[in-house]
């Protein structure tokens, strides 16, 4: 069964951050999958901003409760500026992850996103199935 979970628009400044700030988030036991999309049009979102404003994320996932972490999927970078789909001509208004989850029980995930050049804010969604 699916989850969404909505981002809520947030600044990110210039630096490395870590969500959760500690530990990991719970994932479902019956779940395989992640998608996260960041919703590019939201105040002084990327859209608004240079190019000189990128976002890196990694995907991390725990299946020992926390004590190591394994990468699963890095995303970016995600630059600042109107930009135009190339296929369609039209203006990109979200950038989207998916990855798989590796499988077992009792697992966690959490995400670092590094933010380069300028403060972002950044919105939403998480979906997990």
């Amino acid at each position: 069964m699916s989850s969404v979970f909505t981002i809520p628009t947030t600044t990110l400044a210039v630096g490395s951050h870590t969500i959760p700030a500690s530990g990991g988030a719970s994932i479902p036991d019956a779940d395989h999958s992640v998608t996260l999309t960041i919703d590019r049009t939201v105040t002084n979102g990327f859209n608004s901003q240079p190019a000189t404003t990128t976002l890196n994320a990694t995907l991390f996932q725990s299946s020992d409760g926390g004590t190591t972490w394994q990468s699963l999927a890095a995303f970016g970078p995600v630059v600042g500026g109107s930009n135009i789909s190339s296929k369609t001509g039209v203006l990109i208004t979200t950038d989207t992850l998916f990855t798989e989850f590796n499988p077992g029980t009792g697992r966690l995930a959490r995400m670092t996103f590094t933010v380069s050049g300028a403060s972002v804010a950044v919105g939403g969604t998480l979906t997990t199935a």
